[in-house]
């Protein structure tokens, strides 16, 4: 008899976890490999999973620390620009009266908050508004240029030469602000300050610029 021409079918060979056979029932053994490693991916998995947790928190922790040193370096750029406008008033004001004006009467700093225009509050920005605030009819007349909102607290005084500030003003690494000698103040002049808690942790910064140098202290403690 003719059985005419066959063909062999062959079976592919598959392999389970190192374990090699015939794949006659694809489905059904594919269905038992699988079966087979799902233990060890979920527990690979899991594993995994706390990795990403722990890195996610480090890069969360990183990047609310990156923003605060952003928020912090913003508000003393607010400080310091706002410093030298109130420098530049006292200035214009000297060109027409004659003598520079004496706002506030004391300086404003962390233990002196009264004299701040405008009063700070932690967190918080405030309108400028200069003759709200205490010696609001010296603002008002110093007449310092100033567009938005401020986080700091601002005052100025000013005095005649040969005569020194009479504030003390603590700064964080001991000691208090210096002044010049009497002997050295050869001409009238002035102080501006700029104070707050920016962050609400106690610790307040302080901005400090005068007519006798051309340069800015700062002392950040925020």
């Amino acid at each position: 008899m003719h059985m005419g021409n066959r063909r062999t079918i062959g079976f592919r060979p598959f392999s389970c976890h190192g374990r090699t056979g015939v794949n006659r029932r694809a489905g059904l053994m594919g269905l038992k490999c699988l079966n087979g490693r799902t233990a060890a991916q979920r527990a690979f998995s899991l594993i995994e999973l706390l990795i990403t947790i722990a890195i996610v928190g480090i890069l969360s922790t990183l990047a609310m620390v990156g923003y605060r040193k952003i928020m912090t370096t913003a508000r003393l750029s607010e400080a310091t620009s706002m410093c030298a406008a109130i420098a530049a008033s006292q200035e214009r004001y000297r060109g027409e009266f004659g003598t520079y004006l004496n706002v506030s009467n004391t300086l404003g700093h962390k233990g002196n908050q009264g004299p701040l225009c405008p009063a700070p509050v932690a967190s918080t920005k405030h309108g400028w508004a200069p003759a709200a605030c205490v010696g609001g009819a010296s603002w008002t007349a110093l007449a310092v240029q100033n567009v938005g909102s401020v986080s700091y607290g601002y005052s100025t005084t000013a005095g005649l030469a040969g005569a020194v500030p009479a504030d003390t003003i603590p700064v964080s690494l001991g000691g208090n602000v210096a002044w010049p000698a009497g002997a050295t103040l050869t001409r009238d002049w002035y102080v501006v300050t700029a104070a707050a808690d920016t962050d609400g942790d106690g610790e307040w910064a302080l901005v400090l610029t005068s007519s006798w140098t051309n340069q800015t202290l700062l002392d950040d403690r925020d």
